[in-house]
Order: structure tokens, then sequence, then C-alpha cells
């Protein structure tokens, strides 16, 4: 063997090696950004986006609710299955529905349905998150974390600020109130 055929032979193991290395570098960086539920990692975009995503100073010490919009991109249905957080022991979909003259809150069985290439509003009087036994005090200024799950296997967290909602009190008042 020539020194020439020597170093050749050096300089592409050591080729093959700087790229064996880079591509495992690779891939562990881009399983740890992948969204959950999305194949193949790194590049893929979710489905289903959350926006303008809000909570509302409590008006109880241990009970309030969240609002956003989400926006379903995707040619399926998608369902919004659960929430988490860290400021709230218990989480759950609500819808505000009437009954006669009382309207009151109740959990959305099933998961809240996003159409494929739909919008829905999380808003007071109708869809909303509720927070119950909160965990810590939430004021207005401050802000919570919040996971949104979705059938499809995603998830997207966001940071949403804590603010008053006009007319609402916020010392006193039952949950009710919130939705």
């Amino acid at each position: 063997m020539t020194p020439r055929t020597v170093a050749s032979a050096v300089l592409a193991a050591a080729l093959a090696l700087t790229t064996l290395t880079t591509l495992t570098t690779l891939a562990a960086c881009g399983s740890a950004s992948t969204p959950a539920g999305s194949p193949g990692g790194g590049a893929s975009v979710a489905a289903t986006t959350v926006t303008e995503p809000w909570v509302v100073v409590p008006p109880t010490p241990d009970t309030t609710a969240a609002f956003g919009t989400m926006h379903n991109t995707s040619a399926a249905e998608v369902r919004l299955v659960g929430v988490d957080t860290d400021v709230a022991a218990m989480v759950q979909v609500h819808e505000t529905v009437t009954e006669g003259n009382v309207a009151h809150m109740q959990e959305v069985p099933g998961g809240l349905a996003i159409p494929a290439g739909g919008t829905v509003q999380l808003k007071p009087g109708g869809y909303h998150v509720m927070l119950m036994q909160l965990t810590r005090p939430v004021a207005e200024g401050d802000s919570v974390d919040l996971t949104f799950r979705f059938s499809d296997g995603s998830a997207v967290t966001v940071t949403a600020p804590v603010r008053a909602r006009a007319g609402m009190a916020t010392s006193s008042g039952s949950a009710d109130s919130m939705g």
C-alpha cells in the first residue's frame, strides 16, 4: 500500500465516522423536539394550534377557567381530549348549556371536536377549560402554562396570561360565572 492509498483510506474512515456521529446527533435532537404523536420527527408541524390563550382571574380561590382559539389545519376531525397544567389538580373541558332559563356548565363527554380545517373558540359562555382545585394562587399579571392534548396524539403547550374579565367579580362569586 502506498502512502497516498493509506492517507485516502484514513480520510475515508474519518469522514464516515464524522457522518455517522452527525446523523446520530441529529436523530437524537429530532426525537427530543418531535411533537407527541408525530411520525418521523423534527420537521413535523402540529396540525392543531392554540392562539390567543388566556386565563381569567379566579373569582374563587380554587377554580378558574382558560380560553383561546383552537385551529385544526388537517383534513380530519381532531378532538381536544385533555389539558394539563401544574396550577390545577383537576382540569376538564366544559361547555355552558342552557336548560329553560338556567345556564350551567358540564363536562364535554368524549372530548371537544374540532372539524377538519375548522376553528373552535374557547370563550366565556361557551366551551372553556375549567381549572379546578388550584395548587397555587393565580393573580392578574401571572401566566399559566397549558398543554392541550388531542386525539391524534399531538400536544400543544401555550403560556396563557391571567387577566380580569370585564364585569366579573374577582373576590367573590361562583365558578358558574366563569363559563
